[in-house]
């Protein structure tokens, strides 16, 4: 019995030595299961605000003013697509007005165009349309497989619950979105103009060279790390020649400067404008800022000396001016 009751003792005192011992791993355990739950919910909760900010309903964004900036929903082809529609023109129930498509780049939605200034310019009131690719947030646009359905979009947006002026229809895009804005041009008679964000041609395969395509304006930093790891040979350079060569492929290669004005974070910005000849007109902002690194960013007035959505705005509408003029013109010499 005694030596029954040694090892009992002795095994109760083992027990307690080795109990704190034991429980350490143990409290680190849940520790770590706690820790890794919190960052697990902190990532869901991320991409769901980011994967789900524009739900495929009527929506109500409010911008940095915090004024109600309202969305309506159009599907076409199982496809959604946005459109911002000015108060004052909510109010109108008359006219045709202009509507300028605006296309998000890689790994992106519509909704990450939201914002870029197109909404507030109300002295030129026109629809802001925000399409969507076919599949969210892939590497590329569709090219000619997307073509059916920016054909199918336009028309719909000339019913009249909309109706757009076909001949004020403009497009434009960030990156892969500005490549696509350009191929749209070359390709269809959808767009009276367009223009393309930090972005250069691309999928040359594609395009139809015997085609004159329509006017554009594109806005080019050369300081863009993007651009320079798409480019020929990693040359940016070469890509901005290979995209001036290739819209004017029919047209001459000289040009009109007028600077920008420039700043401590912008050493230059000239815009470089080629006439309307057997090429049409294209307006090539290009820019340098001083930073060594570079940015794939939407110039706006926080940084840049000129918001890329105002100049885009501009060339639309000046292009659409000098049509106008150009058709008034014919129109007293006894043409159409």
């Amino acid at each position: 019995k005694r030596c029954h009751l040694q090892e009992c003792n002795s095994s109760i005192s083992l027990s307690l030595h080795m109990h704190p011992a034991a429980a350490c791993p143990r409290m680190l355990m849940w520790l770590g299961i706690v820790v890794t739950s919190l960052i697990c919910v902190l990532w869901a909760v991320k991409f769901i605000w980011k994967g789900s900010r524009v739900p495929y309903e009527q929506v109500r964004v409010f911008d940095r003013s915090a004024d109600g900036m309202q969305y309506e929903k159009v599907i076409v082809f199982d496809r959604v697509a946005y459109v911002h529609r000015p108060a004052v023109m909510r109010a109108q129930a008359e006219g045709r007005p202009a509507a300028v498509f605006v296309l998000h780049g890689s790994g992106g939605v519509a909704a990450d165009m939201f914002g870029r200034g197109f909404e507030a310019l109300a002295d030129v009131p026109f629809l802001t349309v925000y399409p969507e690719m076919q599949h969210p947030r892939a590497t590329t646009w569709g090219y000619k497989d997307d073509l059916p359905y920016f054909s199918a979009l336009v028309q719909r947006l000339q019913d009249k619950d909309f109706r757009v002026d076909p001949a004020r229809t403009f497009v434009c895009g960030h990156s892969a979105g500005g490549s696509m804005a350009l191929f749209l041009l070359n390709e269809v008679d959808h767009f009276a103009a367009g223009g393309a964000v930090e972005a250069a041609v691309g999928h040359l395969d594609s395009w139809n060279m015997a085609r004159r395509g329509h006017p554009a304006m594109i806005i080019w930093n050369h300081r863009d790390p993007v651009l320079r790891a798409y480019a020929p040979e990693k040359k940016e350079e070469k890509y901005f020649d290979l995209t001036i060569s290739t819209l004017r492929r029919h047209g001459s290669r000289t040009f009109t400067p007028q600077w920008l004005p420039s700043s401590w974070f912008i050493s230059f910005a000239q815009i470089q404008k080629y006439p309307e000849d057997d090429s049409p007109r294209l307006w090539m902002l290009h820019f340098q800022n001083r930073w060594p690194f570079g940015t794939h960013d939407w110039p706006e007035k926080s940084w840049c000396t000129f918001s890329a959505t105002e100049e885009l705005v501009k060339f639309f509408f000046e292009v659409q001016r000098l049509s106008a003029s150009s058709a008034s013109n014919s129109s007293s010499l006894g043409g159409f």
